[in-house]
């Protein structure tokens, strides 16, 4: 299962570039969600979620987690993540998912007082160094990075 969500968000991230999409990528990330949730929410309930889900199990806390990562970890990082898939390649956009752990590393570090031992600091070089090197790299002929990608699907004719 984990192989195919990755081939499918490989394939996603591909192909976004071809599709017609909405020109915004909140909206374009609201109907994924919407999409996606309703998906989830059907098969939660055909086997036999909702019985689990106990409401005053709900703290004030656990609640305001949640909202965070639907606005923060969902909205804003899925819609920073579409618009980077229509102005660069899919290569360097989704150079996150190395930067991501590295930022949590970070604020552990800023905001709780967490150590970063040396085998760590120098992973996060390396991890560093390779997000550098891809960065770096040519952009894909005809579509030079910070120009977005084109909706057609066919060769251009100029």
């Amino acid at each position: 299962v984990l192989v195919l969500a990755a081939a499918s968000w490989a394939a996603g991230s591909v192909s976004s570039r071809q599709l017609d999409l909405p020109r915004s990528p909140l909206l374009a990330t609201a109907m994924e969600m919407v999409t996606g949730g309703a998906l989830l929410l059907v098969l939660g309930a055909a086997t036999g979620e909702c019985g689990r889900l106990d409401p005053a199990a709900v703290t004030p806390a656990s609640a305001a987690a949640v909202l965070y990562l639907v606005v923060f970890g969902s909205l804003v990082g899925f819609s920073a993540f579409i618009w980077l898939l229509r102005v660069t390649t899919p290569a360097i956009a989704t150079t996150y998912a190395y930067v991501n752990p590295l930022v949590a590393l970070a604020l552990g570090w800023a905001f709780l007082g967490e150590s970063i031992p040396p085998r760590v600091a120098a992973g996060a070089a390396v991890i560093l160094g390779a997000v550098a090197l891809i960065s770096r790299s040519a952009p894909p002929a005809g579509n030079p990075a910070g120009q977005p990608a084109s909706t057609s699907s066919g060769p251009s004719s100029g």
